[in-house]
């Protein structure tokens, strides 16, 4: 009860904190918006990519209402469509690509760059579930209910992780501030468990972060109708986001010597892994290499995940090993940094 009493207040108090509403909310929604509007061009239009599987590897591309795949006969067939223009792209699969771990062609027109990034990004994709994460053919559907795709379907989570850093930050930082004035060792002589204190304060954090996420996935939904995908998947995916920077967060605070130095190095890591993490790019623009070392950062394993509900339409199941990543993340992270920040905050 005491850990419940304290994250209510906490809450109470968190929910009145402008800071809050700018870091958590306001801020990333203006980026979000900004970066969304300026890549407007490179991810609204319809585009058409054909496709060929010259090894038979059993894997087939899933349209969605922004882009539709098209089977054509080999690689000379693609090249055609493409020159013709009865096609933006086209993904190519060698005789391989499922036994050798060849890597698929991807066709396109230097005119059509947003095209090329959708199917660089479709060939990544088959080319892991021909490596293990889903071998059973995939049908070629149109889905009509799902809603168009907008850049804001990846910049609104994109700028939201990279804000998390900040609010989430500040919420572990208030700790050590708690400590130096004195806040924490009055809370110390009253007849109550201390770490059920921290405990309470903790679990506000975490609900006031996953509410400002939400809060801005409703904001570019209603106003700009743009897409993050099902409401499980993203719910759930924003959980496992909030959880897995606050234990990088709280890591950050723990071993910083003052808040100021906090600050400077939460700024840092979270401008760090929004780089390497593909934060600032849309869906498929980044090269293989970076593409793949992005995937080792948490920014990158959601982001992709992000991607995979809003632009391919998947459910829960689909990010499963991104949720399993952030998790990991999460406690290690966690126990580390909260458990060290705990033993700061008491020694008072």
């Amino acid at each position: 009860m005491t850990a419940v009493t304290v994250a209510l207040h906490e809450l109470r108090l968190r929910s009145r904190d402008r800071t809050v509403v700018l870091l958590g909310t306001l801020a990333p929604f203006l980026l979000a918006s900004i970066m969304g509007f300026a890549f407007s061009g490179s991810g609204t239009d319809h585009v058409t990519i054909a496709f060929v599987d010259l090894g038979h590897a059993g894997v087939q591309p899933v349209s969605t209402p922004t882009r539709t795949f098209v089977s054509v006969r080999d690689e000379q067939a693609a090249r055609v469509a493409v020159h013709d223009g009865r096609a933006a792209a086209a993904i190519v699969l060698p005789r391989g690509f499922a036994t050798d771990n060849e890597p698929a062609l991807v066709i396109a027109h230097r005119d059509h760059e947003s095209a090329a990034a959708s199917a660089r990004s479709v060939a990544r994709q088959l080319g892991d579930r021909v490596a293990g994460v889903a071998t059973t053919p995939a049908r070629i559907t149109e889905d009509a209910g799902l809603k168009d795709s907008s850049p804001l379907g990846f910049f609104g989570p994109s700028m939201a992780i990279l804000f998390l850093y900040f609010a989430v930050g500040s919420g572990a930082r208030s700790l050590l501030t708690e400590r130096r004035q004195g806040t924490l060792a009055r809370l110390r002589v009253a007849p109550i468990v201390f770490r059920d204190v921290v405990a309470g304060k903790i679990v506000a954090i975490f609900l006031t972060s996953l509410a400002s996420t939400l809060a801005l996935w409703l904001a570019t939904s209603t106003l700009f109708n743009a897409s993050w995908g099902s409401v499980p998947g993203v719910v759930v995916l924003s959980a496992a986001v909030v959880f897995a920077i606050g234990g990088i967060a709280s890591l950050i605070a723990a071993f910083a010597k003052s808040e100021a130095a906090a600050d400077a190095t939460t700024g840092m890591v979270a401008f760090l892994l929004a780089l390497f993490g593909g934060n600032f790019f849309p869906p498929g623009a980044l090269p293989d290499l970076f593409e793949k070392a992005s995937r080792l950062t948490p920014n990158g394993a959601a982001l992709q995940a992000f991607a995979r509900l809003s632009i391919d339409g998947a459910g829960v199941s689909a990010i499963v090993p991104a949720l399993l990543i952030l998790v990991v993340i999460g406690i290690v992270t966690g126990t580390i940094g909260f458990g060290r920040l705990t033993r700061r905050v008491t020694d008072t």
